[in-house]
């Protein structure tokens, strides 16, 4: 797939191309449309092979994390994408069409909520595609506080014994920290 992103009138708008011989599932496409989820991007298909999404403006949650990430902040975000994955189960939708990218994960600094795309065509991935996606956003956070690694630290031990991505056992650990 590639990606174009422009931001317009405090709008953010993020152009998708299949590409090969990739096509949108246009019924998924629209029904996901239906659910309007807040915190996914809004599709509207353009062509048969390209998808514009659009949501309020933000920036790359690799950019988030980057400049500095409070305890708080970090579990706000872990909880966001455990109530993604919670919502897309509970409505039947593949959690693998969701495009697990720093790049393309985007977030409201004002808000602190993250908006995501749900991209409906076929994809392989792993089981534990989350937990190694959360283990990507630990190597890109930079604490707001040299001492704040502890937490961090605790966190991948955690994810280190799972065997699989598991919802319900991530929201029992964020819970300590609620």
């Amino acid at each position: 797939m590639k990606f174009r992103v422009k931001t317009k009138d405090d709008r953010l708008y993020i152009k998708v191309k299949t590409v090969r011989k990739e096509d949108f599932n246009s019924v998924e496409m629209y029904y996901f449309a239906s659910k309007s989820f807040p915190f996914f991007l809004c599709p509207i298909q353009e062509k048969k092979n390209t998808v514009i999404f659009s949501g309020p403006k933000g920036i790359p949650l690799k950019d988030y994390l980057e400049h500095g990430v409070t305890q708080g902040d970090f579990f706000s975000l872990i909880r966001q994408i455990t109530d993604v994955t919670l919502w897309l189960k509970k409505e039947m939708f593949a959690v693998n069409r969701v495009v697990w990218d720093l790049r393309y994960i985007y977030i409201t600094e004002r808000t602190k909520e993250i908006r995501m795309i749900f991209v409906p065509v076929e994809q392989r991935t792993d089981p534990r595609e989350i937990l190694v996606f959360f283990v990507r956003m630990m190597n890109t956070l930079r604490p707001s506080s040299e001492r704040d690694h502890e937490y961090l630290e605790k966190f991948y031990r955690f994810l280190k014994t799972q065997q699989s991505y598991e919802p319900v056992r991530i929201d029992r650990y964020l819970s300590q920290y609620a």
